[in-house]
């Protein structure tokens, strides 16, 4: 679990970690929107759902630069 700090280790912050991370996030994200569309009309659904996406691209992101930063490592490395 890479959000708990007791077990983080930047140096094992891999690609695949990440994308492991966001395929769990993605799949809590789905419990969400399922239980939202109980409540919530099909225009809030779609803005959550945006929302849901938009998050998890930024989290990506900010994984990926932390673990290039971490590992020292770039794009060409």
């Amino acid at each position: 679990d890479i959000t708990d700090p007791a077990n983080m280790d930047p140096t094992q912050m891999t690609p695949a970690k990440i994308e492991n991370f966001l395929q769990q996030k993605k799949g809590v994200d789905d419990q969400v929107l399922a239980q939202a569309a109980a409540v919530l009309s099909p225009g809030q659904i779609k803005t959550l759902a945006a929302f849901q996406e938009q998050a998890r691209n930024m989290a990506r992101t900010g994984m990926q630069m932390s673990s290039m930063m971490i590992n020292g490592g770039g794009p060409g490395k």
